[in-house]
């Protein structure tokens, strides 16, 4: 095999297995998502506070993102798909969360159309330092990010 050949199936092989989320490019900026308040309500699972936030789609497309199916609402979104991030001290954002299980699959896509205005859960903090942000992988592989904010500290630990 030439050497042409060897460095094309090379390049094709590291495409194919690089992740989506390297390409992925941010979402339209009329959708937007802010952190509004840890969740009274659905408090504590498996020692879990869940942060509530509000996406807006000012859009002329619809924004998809995966989620589970729920009895409750507002509907908890795929940890996958919700990343929360922390400004460190060399003001870079990094992902502020290690993922050290599998989990189980999203069943539902949570669809936010033009001019809605929707609540879901995903991760929170117990401490209101650093400052941290949300950026949501929406179905279509782009990505929308909140302004920066602080976790309110928690008054009761799970």
């Amino acid at each position: 095999m030439s050497n042409l050949s060897c460095s094309l199936l090379f390049s094709l092989g590291v495409l194919l297995v690089a992740p989506a989320a390297s390409i992925a490019g941010e979402c339209s900026r009329d959708v937007t998502v802010k952190f509004v308040a840890n969740d009274a309500d659905r408090a504590r699972d498996w020692n879990v506070v869940y942060g509530r936030y509000v996406v807006r789609n000012d859009s002329k497309k619809p924004v998809e993102i995966s989620a589970y199916k729920s009895e409750e609402q507002p509907v908890l979104l795929y940890p996958l798909s919700a990343f929360v991030e922390a400004k460190g001290d060399s003001g870079r954002w990094a992902n502020d969360s290690t993922v050290i299980e599998h989990f189980e699959p999203p069943n539902l896509v949570f669809r936010v159309e033009p001019g809605e205005e929707k609540e879901f859960l995903a991760s929170s903090r117990p401490d209101p330092e650093p400052l941290y942000r949300i950026r949501l992988r929406t179905t279509k592989k782009c990505w929308v990010t909140s302004e920066p904010f602080h976790f309110p500290a928690r008054s009761v630990q799970p």
